[in-house]
């Protein structure tokens, strides 16, 4: 009996701080909010900011999704993090972004995450059910280009968040950003999962971020860099993320990326990936190389782009 007890003890606590992370002295509540969505961005050192999918504009960058090169973005991701642990998620979700107008564009983004089930005992210690913790996310933004070159952009998201039966949270957060578009660099700057988390007693992943970019085309090859820094407001923790990404016409990408930020959510890793596109529709993984703890986190995003230069062309048939 005092094995099942303590079995089912350490598989409840294993789960319960999966969710809960501790890296170097943060315990971190809801830090599924600052996990990547989609595979892009997490190739490229979780820069989501300046790297990520417009069709997660919701997550991502709102503001950015104004300056797509599509009618509308579209994406599905799948995914696990932490595979092999006790606290292993299975991640899915799905985006969606699009114009409304020449300057407004409006997006809906969902991303679910399941945990590994645990065993509940009753108060004789045996088992009386299992219980899965899961995390779900649902968002909505809207973008605005004030100018040629500037646009502003704003998401809110509930999330919800389901530890054990007695340990469930529920809320609601906001992000805003701004991106800036020239010749020579692209810029950001947001604020995001504001409000997230109100009664929890550890510090939630509230933060500044900051982010350049900057591709060069050269023929059918480009190269496309990015950096990134954000500002956690609860806890005074900084991250930073790199990434490169390679491109051979619309056909073939290849990228790297590192995240440096032991005590954020999401500590130190570095990442690479592969996309392959054709036709507006694209494959891309990313895959997480350092060991603990997201080491061998993998996601697989499968996109598809309505080009604008593709519809005006049917347009004037």
């Amino acid at each position: 009996m005092r094995k099942k007890v303590l079995t089912s003890i350490v598989l409840g606590l294993a789960c319960i701080c999966a969710q809960s992370q501790e890296y170097e002295g943060t315990l971190w509540s809801l830090p599924f909010l600052s996990q990547p969505s989609d595979a892009v961005s997490l190739s490229l050192g979780a820069c989501s900011l300046t790297g990520g999918s417009n069709a997660y504009a919701a997550f991502n960058n709102p503001a950015a999704a104004v300056f797509s090169e599509g009618v509308f973005d579209l994406a599905a991701s799948a995914g696990i993090f932490q595979p092999g642990k006790s606290g292993a998620e299975q991640n899915l979700s799905l985006g969606v972004s699009g114009f409304v107008s020449e300057r407004i564009s409006i997006g809906i983004a969902l991303q679910s995450a399941v945990g590994s089930q645990y065993p509940v005992c009753d108060g004789n210690g045996y088992v009386s059910s299992y219980f899965t913790p899961g995390q779900l996310r649902l968002g909505v933004s809207a973008a605005w280009k004030v100018f040629s070159f500037l646009s502003l952009g704003a998401s809110g998201s509930f999330y919800s968040q389901d530890l054990s039966a007695q340990n469930a949270l529920r809320g609601f957060a906001l992000n805003a950003s701004v991106h800036l578009h020239t010749s020579l660099i692209d810029a950001d700057i947001a604020a995001r999962n504001l409000f997230a988390g109100l009664g929890s007693k550890y510090p939630v992943p509230s933060e500044a971020v900051a982010g350049i970019s900057k591709r060069l085309v050269f023929s059918d090859f480009s190269v496309k860099t990015m950096a990134e820094a954000s500002y956690f407001i609860e806890s005074s923790d900084i991250r930073t993320g790199i990434g490169i990404e390679a491109g051979w016409k619309d056909f073939a990408r290849l990228r790297i990326g590192g995240n440096y930020g032991a005590s954020s959510p999401l500590a130190d890793f570095l990442s690479a990936g592969l996309g392959l596109g054709f036709r507006g529709v694209s494959a891309d993984l990313a895959y997480v190389l350092s060991k603990a703890p997201f080491g061998n986190s993998f996601l697989i995003t499968i996109s598809y782009k309505l080009d604008k230069k593709w519809k005006s062309s049917k347009e004037e048939q």
